[in-house]
């Protein structure tokens, strides 16, 4: 527990310092808003330049701040490359950018680009796809939130209303003109389902966490099994000391609309990714799994809590958004452990668990540092690719883990019936 301590209190020093050094803007997601008028969708784009940096060539990039001509014609090139508006039967709107612009606030740069999409003959505006992949085809972990802000009649709304998200390698999103402005929790629920499935730092961090949840240890070592029921109880602690670590953190960051710092946060979320390995190789706290779980749900309950609370201005949508938010990231998570469970259980009663165990950590850690790297200090490491390859092989690694375990049955089943 001590080195627990030390470590959160590091941590703590990390965000504290980084909160000035980042001059504590938000964390950087994209944010589209639609206006629905009576012939005509306006859209605004709010672009990250932290993160717009890493789809456009190098002269461009260093120039968002203060764009050229050129750079400005060579990212309006990149937006109606990445940007799309259809019907359902795949006819194209068009799409027109009446401006675009750097805006600087407290040192954080967004490129804020206003459109105007108009439907094909014959089509109406109340049903539309979006595809939007700008910075998410580059950046795997970037998130883009989609607003309503007229509906019904094109009134406008005090407060956007949150109608979806995007993140690779999801990009398109079927929008349906909003009947009223009121919240709804549906999207948002939506939206934490997908962030825990599709986020591979919150999934790294918790599947490397119950990597020894079967086991318990002695000496130093992971060396003893434990039982089925008790491996199962122990997986179960986990992710309910992740759910509430990060639910305290979401209530309290989103509540307040605190605005948190983008460095520290990811710096943070990389650290505990690492320390659920070296947990993994060797138990440096013990049976405390649940502990460091709820520990470390604390930091990433940051990065959830920026991604919900990005340009809701009313308690009430705030209120509506967390909650489902909350209940869509723990309904992933408990899908996740329902299928890693009786896996990890399995394969924990066979001697090469051992092996892979320490590989799958060192996979986990190695990963970790080199996102953090491309990241937070802006070093192109090449696991990028490797990563999103990863994250679109689940079902294969599903499959196989099935497989293993029926080899296993099956094994022990033959082993049974030849004894004498």
């Amino acid at each position: 527990m001590k080195l627990l301590s030390a470590i959160m209190s590091v941590l703590g020093a990390i965000l504290v310092a980084g909160g000035s050094a980042a001059h504590a803007h938000e964390m950087p997601n994209s944010v589209v808003y639609l206006d629905f008028g009576s012939q005509a969708l306006g859209m605004e784009l709010v672009l990250p330049a932290t993160e717009l940096r890493y789809a456009l060539p190098d002269e461009t990039a260093q120039r968002l701040d203060h764009p050229t001509r050129a750079d400005s014609a060579v990212l309006a090139a990149y937006i109606l490359d990445h940007l799309a508006v259809t019907t359902s039967d795949k006819r194209s709107w068009r799409l027109e950018i009446l401006t675009l612009s750097p805006s600087t606030q407290a040192g954080h740069t967004d490129v804020r680009v206003e459109l105007l999409a108009t439907p094909p003959p014959g089509a109406a505006l109340d049903h539309l796809i979006l595809r939007d992949s700008l910075v998410t085809h580059s950046v795997m972990s970037h998130t883009i939130l989609v607003f309503a802000r007229r509906g019904a009649g094109g009134e406008g709304t005090d407060a956007p209303r949150l109608i979806g998200a995007l993140q690779n390698p999801v990009s398109d999103l079927s929008v349906d003109r909003p009947t009223n402005t009121s919240g709804g929790i549906a999207p948002a629920f939506r939206l934490g389902a997908r962030h825990i499935a599709e986020g591979v730092d919150h999934l790294l961090f918790l599947i490397t966490l119950m990597l020894t949840a079967p086991l318990a240890p002695r000496e130093g070592r992971w060396c003893e099994r434990r039982s089925i029921g008790g491996a199962v109880r122990h997986m179960a602690l986990i992710a309910s000391a992740f759910t509430l670590g990060h639910s305290l953190t979401l209530i309290l960051s989103a509540g307040l609309n605190l605005q948190l710092p983008q460095a520290p946060v990811e710096i943070a979320i990389a650290v505990s990714i690492g320390v659920a390995a070296l947990q993994a190789w060797r138990p440096l706290f013990g049976a405390r799994e649940a502990w460091v779980a709820c520990g470390f749900g604390l930091i990433h309950g940051l990065a959830f809590a920026a991604v919900v609370a990005t340009r809701l201005d009313t308690p009430l949508e705030r209120a509506w958004t967390i909650l489902g938010f909350n209940l869509g990231v723990e309904a992933a998570q408990l899908v996740v452990v329902v299928f890693v469970a009786p896996l990890l259980v399995v394969l924990s009663r066979t001697s090469a668990y051992g092996g892979g165990r320490k590989i799958a950590a060192t996979m986990s850690v190695t990963l970790a540092c080199g996102w953090a790297l491309q990241r937070v200090l802006g070093v192109e490491t090449g696991l990028e690719a490797f990563v999103q390859t990863a994250a679109h092989l689940w079902p294969v690694v599903l499959v196989t883990g099935v497989l293993a375990i029926v080899l296993t049955l099956l094994r022990g089943a033959f082993s049974e019936s030849a004894r004498p």
